[in-house]
């Protein structure tokens, strides 16, 4: 089975990352382009997928569903009740999601985006390998949604904070891995 990453942007004190179905801040310009950039790049000939939960698609703007350059799939318990674009694939399950996309020959890589449920039963999986996390700080933000402990993690790659000109939001990239591989 093929390993992959987790990617989310959170609420740096609380780690919260939605709130009634949504993100709970407006988009920072610097935090979408470093989503698209990780989870776009590939290799020739190859393609990567993003898993996400049936909340997560349906809180992605029509306009902008699907997710180009990326195979987008999603987790729902009623597949047959979600009405997605040619191209995307529904699975009821993470695993067999999973199992999928690891048969799958021109995958070359596989991100995890959410939302919190896909999130907690992703980080315990063998095969999670990475988490590339965003934290946002100053925000003043009430989440009913959060993203799972990082015990056992550690900040394998980090840059200093940045200011998103745009949102005026401090924000830092952080990649982890676990703490017994990095």
């Amino acid at each position: 089975m093929k390993d992959f990453s987790l990617i989310a942007a959170v609420e740096a004190t609380t780690f919260g990352i939605g709130v009634k179905g949504k993100l709970p801040w407006k988009s920072i310009p610097l935090d979408m382009k470093h989503f698209v950039e990780v989870t776009t790049l590939s290799q020739s000939h190859t393609i990567n997928a993003i898993i996400m939960g049936r909340k997560t698609w349906e809180s992605i703007p029509d306009s902008s569903r699907p997710l180009r350059g990326r195979l987008n799939v999603i987790i729902s318990h009623n597949p047959l009740e979600l009405n997605v674009p040619q191209g995307c694939l529904v699975f009821e399950s993470f695993d067999k999601a999973l199992n999928t996309l690891s048969l799958t020959q021109n995958i070359e890589n596989i991100f995890i985006i959410g939302g919190g449920q896909i999130y907690k039963e992703a980080i315990q999986h063998p095969n999670c390998a990475q988490v590339y996390l965003t934290k946002i700080y100053g925000l003043n933000v009430e989440c009913d949604t959060f993203f799972p402990s990082l015990d056992g993690w550690k900040c394998d790659e980090s840059n200093e904070l940045m200011i998103d000109l745009n949102s005026e939001t401090i924000i830092h990239f952080c990649t982890y891995k676990r703490a017994e591989l990095s």
